[in-house]
Order: structure tokens, then C-alpha cells, then sequence
């Protein structure tokens, strides 16, 4: 994914623009993150473990799927 450009490259074009305005802002909310956080990126809260797929799914989807294989053999694919 492409880096965005800087406040200055696009505030060099049209220091009036809203562009300018929102690139400046980013940068300045980048800088009290860094300066709060630091270098280090917060860490990822670990994936929950799926509950156990033994148990059945409800009827209603259980019928669906039974209508949806029936309507693939009728059509043949």
C-alpha cells in the first residue's frame, strides 16, 4: 500500500486547499500518537477460540442447506 504524501508536498501545491488542511492534521495526530505510544505498535488482542462445531446448527439452516443442494442437482451443476 502506497505511503500518503506529505503536509508539505501537498500544501506546496495549494496551501489553501482542504487537502493541506487535513494533511497537516494527520500529521500532527501521528505525531501525539508517537509521541504517546512511541515507536512500538499497541499489541493485537488474541483471536477467541471458535465453541465446539459438534453441536448442530439450528433447523432453519440445516433445511436451507438441504434446499440449496436439491436446487444444484436440479440444475445440474
Amino acid at each position: 500500500m502506497p505511503t500518503s504524501r506529505s503536509a508539505k508536498e501537498i500544501c506546496r501545491e495549494d496551501p489553501d486547499s482542504i487537502s493541506c488542511k487535513v494533511a497537516k492534521k494527520r500529521e500532527a495526530r501521528r505525531k501525539r500518537y508517537k509521541e504517546q505510544y512511541g515507536d512500538e505498535k499497541p499489541e493485537a488482542p488474541e483471536a477467541t477460540k471458535p465453541e465446539d462445531r459438534k453441536t448442530k446448527a439450528p433447523k432453519p439452516v440445516t433445511e436451507r442447506q438441504k434446499y440449496l443442494d436439491e436446487q444444484e442437482r436440479k440444475a445440474g451443476i
